[in-house]
């Protein structure tokens, strides 16, 4: 009988280690669902306040070392479309992806951050390569009120209604995407980002709707 009784106790116990395991899993599952969900929030990049308004147009940044830089897509965008016509007013004709490719990889275009050129392996796609490393402003001098910011100074002449902002976040800038979530959210922008590797660069698709509307990782 004692024996009997040792037993059943045995499998309770037995029992309620499986439970606890069980419960320690499911807890540990809910743990990596609530993650997953919130980086896949992040890495869908979208808007922190509302969607951008119709017609809006994206401003583009980096973030970086702990530094923020603009990327002048649509001052980048006019650049290229000028040496397309270059080429029609010399040859009669729009360039072909391969001549736009060589155009642009062996000429200086883009704006003083980046340099763009094209890749064609896998599709048309506009990489911009930074001019030099460490560039931006940083985050302690934007977040700083008395601090003479270049960031701040953008984002007052941004008309809600026309712009819509778009951050491209490193690990290493994690915390001046934060700080610039947070002025971006006090002027009632649009925004939206995109989390990528420390050495990735930031590579735009070609698409019907226009040159650089998505972002690839």
């Amino acid at each position: 009988m004692a024996r009997a009784k040792k037993k059943v106790e045995q499998n309770l116990d037995s029992l309620m280690d499986i439970l606890s395991n069980v419960v320690a899993v499911m807890i540990l599952i809910a743990v990596v669902i609530v993650l997953n969900m919130k980086t896949s929030e992040l890495a869908l990049g979208q808007p922190v306040m509302s969607d951008p308004p119709p017609h809006a147009e994206r401003l583009v940044f980096e973030c970086k070392d702990e530094k923020i830089t603009f990327l002048d897509v649509n001052g980048i965008d006019q650049q290229i479309d000028g040496v397309q016509k270059k080429f029609l007013s010399k040859t009669g004709s729009m360039p072909a992806a391969r001549q736009l490719e060589y155009l642009l990889n062996n000429n200086d275009v883009g704006d003083e951050n980046y340099r763009v050129k094209l890749d064609l392996s896998g599709g048309v796609k506009f990489v911009y390569e930074p001019r030099k490393d460490n560039q931006g402003e940083s985050y302690t001098t934007f977040a700083n009120p008395k601090a003479e910011s270049a960031f701040r100074t953008m984002l007052n002449e941004v008309d809600p209604d026309k712009y819509w902002i778009y951050i491209v976040a490193h690990p290493s800038g994690w915390e001046t995407l934060i700080a610039a979530k947070n002025l971006i959210k006090d002027k009632k922008i649009a925004m939206g980002w995109d989390l990528m590797a420390e050495d990735d660069k930031i590579i735009m698709s070609s698409s019907a709707a226009g040159r650089g509307t998505s972002i690839d990782q």
